[in-house]
């Protein structure tokens, strides 16, 4: 009997909206308030709403995870901690900020910063980063990165405080 690689050469690409796997992109609303409370920390549940939440995957609400537990860790060290952007230091930018640079119009970044929504009808997850040559491949790779977030069909924003912090620097 002979072994086969098929299986191995073909396996599934669960994207962000997958229901069955939205949970694990992060942290859910009651798993936030959980871990919230066993750091004494249930009072800054607004805080971490506004900087590290946002993000709708698969129908559900999710918080960054690794920014969640930075900011934590920082309010243990000093309880005055403000909220920071943990987010945009956990990888090299270099390729997003040269294909924003030659793909976003100053339009799009104007009304993302006031919050507003963009339409992009189809997001598509076979983009690379080097393949960025207009701005709808460009907002899906915003997207696959969580930098946007889906608010509805068609319909992205920028999720968080976290990221607009992100995107003003961006802008600097």
């Amino acid at each position: 009997m002979k072994a086969s690689l098929t299986g191995a050469s073909n396996p599934m690409v669960y994207d962000l909206d997958n229901e069955a796997f939205s949970p694990f992109y992060g942290l859910t609303e009651d798993e936030l308030a959980t871990v919230l409370s066993d750091n004494g920390l249930s009072n800054r549940l607004d805080e971490f709403k506004t900087w590290y939440n946002g993000y709708f995957y698969g129908g559900r609400q999710i918080y960054n995870i690794s920014s969640v537990l930075s900011h934590i860790s920082a309010l243990q060290i000093n309880p005055q901690s403000s909220p920071g952007n943990y987010w945009a230091n956990t990888s090299g930018n270099d390729i997003l900020i040269s294909a924003m640079e030659a793909s976003c119009n100053l339009e799009t970044v104007i009304a993302l910063m006031a919050g507003e929504a963009v339409d992009l009808p189809e997001i598509s997850n076979t983009i690379s980063y080097s393949g960025v040559k207009r701005e709808d491949s460009l907002l899906s790779i915003l997207y696959a990165t969580g930098c946007l977030t889906k608010i509805g069909d068609g319909a992205f924003r920028i999720p968080n405080e976290e990221v607009k912090s992100a995107f003003k620097e961006f802008l600097r």
